[in-house]
């Protein structure tokens, strides 16, 4: 139900089998191989009718079915209730047949920063079956984590069709922060809140900020929970590992747009500012690292909402508060929402672990790394790393990095050892790594330094992305297409290429909704649609296609009412012997892989060409094309 709680209503006299523990006699399963059993802290108590379970854990997630054991209750005449698998035993009669949800489905989880008008169809059974003294089937409303005491601005109804559906309705405001914000639509059975994650067709709806647009992966909020939590702020989770010290798995939920689990990235940093990777590696105690489970996890079945599942170290001798950032892309964090994890730990440490000792878990080492010429000058700035000593080398960034115009050509201390001491270990299948590892506490040196030297030739500077169909060109009838390409970034394993970073078009610096336009892989192949460039004004206007990690390409356009008339296509894959298409126009050759930095010295002929063209066909047509 969402606190932990359960109630199984009777519909005839039943009464608890007083000779027997009872909580040994119920049991969760999913009517195959999952079961989870009541522990001595639950309670199970009966008054009148109805039977109440409450687990001592209020956020544990349990299988759908309630089960009672033969022997468990008995009837108005002191027989015991029989029990078969099948369906038909007298437990199954004897219970109420509630009201339950199946499945939640929207009419749109993403609007743009201006809200709009939010449908949800909810499917169950039994949704009109009101039980006497309980309310009646509603929702509520969550903002940003956050239950609305008032839902009048919503304009929020909600229609029970039938016993197996129910339509509820909203006006989602615009947003008018700089963060997604988002909405909960959480069903309410007889008054109480029933835990959606799992209901099929669940998602967050989110209302975006001005700027982003449906293909962006943004965070709204986040909330952390585990086992003994004594915060209760969402975002904190804090422990005492004296009354705790079993393993600290917690759970962060986080909610925005386009999240995927499995490839979003956390950092966790102490209170030193020490960061300590929370990396894909087996289950165990986690006595002394972080640990992250979603590579292994499947990821839950929405768009809008995600869990990390992160075990805890408890035994590290001291007090720590770690902040938690996330990348929603897997690579730029979020500064702006953070998740805080608090350990209360005096002197505890994993004593069955004889390769440490209390200095190793508590006292803090730095680790310069230089990088220098030949004449010991500085190339680039030199890092400083805190660590303690079960900290692993690998995770620390300690390796050789690559400078533009320098080759490295040696190290000190020797660049073999290095690299074995600080090699990543090998990785399983399904991501975890697995291998030896080399910890601080066994790393002699306190300094590395890497000499470079000049190369011949300075680094090739990237030609980055660029439109190589559709520059400039002038369009009067029909779709308008263009295509933008990056050959470096098109080497790119799949999952990594040019289509796989786009994230979106702005014309004239207002973001285009994605309906507007098609986007296709091969590179990209972009094509605006007709009915949205006649909602342009007359003259040129800018394009820019937007792609992961604020690179874009940028180009121009000319609308023009002059007249159809033929011309030569800009759709990609129109050339020499391709059918022509009214009203588009190339101006200008189409130059793969070259950066435009201003115009072309051939501008003012093909401006020419077009001027004389247009005249021949409807009249002088101005043409003045702008620096690019």
């Amino acid at each position: 139900m969402g606190d932990g709680q359960f109630n199984v209503i009777f519909k005839k006299p039943v009464s608890l089998n007083s000779q027997i523990d009872i909580k040994k006699f119920i049991y969760f399963s999913d009517r195959g191989s999952k079961k989870v059993e009541l522990t001595d802290n639950d309670t199970v108590t009966l008054e009148g009718n109805v039977l109440t379970i409450q687990l001592a854990d209020k956020d544990k997630k349990v299988p759908s079915y309630l089960m009672v054991k033969a022997g468990a209750l008995k009837n108005d005449k002191g027989a015991y209730l029989k029990y078969k698998m099948d369906g038909t035993g007298e437990h199954f009669r004897y219970i109420t047949d509630g009201a339950h949800v199946d499945s939640m489905e929207f009419n749109k989880i993403t609007f743009d920063s201006n809200g709009g008008h939010l449908v949800a169809t909810i499917k169950g059974h039994n949704l009109k079956n009101n039980v006497a003294g309980l309310p009646e089937f509603n929702v509520n409303v969550a903002k940003n984590d956050v239950t609305l005491s008032d839902v009048t601005p919503y304009n929020l109804t909600v229609d029970v069709k039938s016993n197996t559906e129910a339509v509820v309705t909203a006006d989602l405001p615009a947003n008018a922060t700089d963060r997604t914000e988002t909405y909960r639509i959480i069903p309410v059975i007889y008054g109480r809140q029933i835990y959606s994650t799992y209901i099929k067709g669940y998602d967050i709806v989110s209302v975006l900020p001005a700027g982003k647009n449906a293909a962006d992966k943004t965070l709204s909020t986040v909330m952390v929970s585990g086992a003994s939590d004594e915060n209760p702020a969402p975002e904190i989770y804090e422990v005492d590992v004296k009354s705790h010290n079993v393993s600290l798995k917690i759970n962060a939920v986080l909610r925005g747009t386009n999240l995927d689990a499995k490839k979003m990235k956390v950092k966790v940093v102490d209170e030193n500012g020490t960061e300590w990777p929370a990396k894909p590696v087996y289950e165990c105690g986690a006595t002394y690292r972080w640990q992250w489970s979603n590579m292994y996890l499947p990821n839950v079945p929405s768009k809008n909402e995600q869990h990390i599942e992160l075990l805890v170290p408890r035994a590290l001798g001291m007090d720590h508060t770690f902040t938690l950032t996330f990348a929603p892309d897997g690579e730029n964090f979020d500064e702006n929402l953070k998740a805080t994890v608090i350990v209360r730990n005096d002197g505890i440490i994993d004593t069955s672990n004889a390769a440490f000792n209390m200095d190793d878990y508590t006292k803090l080492r730095t680790i310069t790394v230089n990088y220098v010429d030949k004449n010991g000058n500085k190339v680039a700035e030199p890092k400083h790393v805190k660590a303690y000593g079960i900290h692993e080398l690998y995770a620390l960034g300690l390796t050789a990095k690559e400078i533009d115009g320098y080759k490295l050509v040696k190290a000190d201390p020797d660049k073999a050892l290095l690299d074995a001491m600080l090699a990543t270990p090998d990785s399983l299948e399904d991501g975890r790594l697995n291998g030896a590892t080399v910890f601080v506490k066994a790393f002699p040196y306190n300094t590395i330094t890497y000499t470079y030297e000049k190369t011949a030739t300075p680094a090739p500077i990237a030609t980055g992305y660029n439109f190589t169909v559709g520059k400039d060109a002038v369009w009067s009838a029909g779709d308008l297409g263009f295509k933008i390409e990056n050959t470096e970034v098109d080497k790119n394993a799949a999952g990594d290429k040019v289509f796989d970073r786009f994230q979106g078009i702005e014309v004239d610096g207002q973001t285009v909704d994605p309906s507007n336009y098609e986007a296709k892989a091969g590179s990209v192949v972009l094509t605006l649609r007709e009915s949205y460039i006649r909602s342009l004004s007359t003259g040129r206007h800018s394009i820019k296609a937007k792609f992961r990690g604020g690179e874009s390409a940028s180009t121009s356009f000319s609308v023009t009412r002059a007249g159809a008339g033929s011309s030569v296509s800009s759709r990609p894959g129109a050339g020499a012997g391709a059918a022509s298409r009214p009203g588009m126009a190339r101006v200008g050759a189409v130059h793969r892989n070259v950066v435009k930095t201003g115009d072309s010295s051939n501008a003012f002929t093909y401006a020419l060409v077009l001027v004389l063209a247009a005249a021949a066909l409807a009249g002088v047509v101005s043409y003045r094309r702008k620096r690019a």
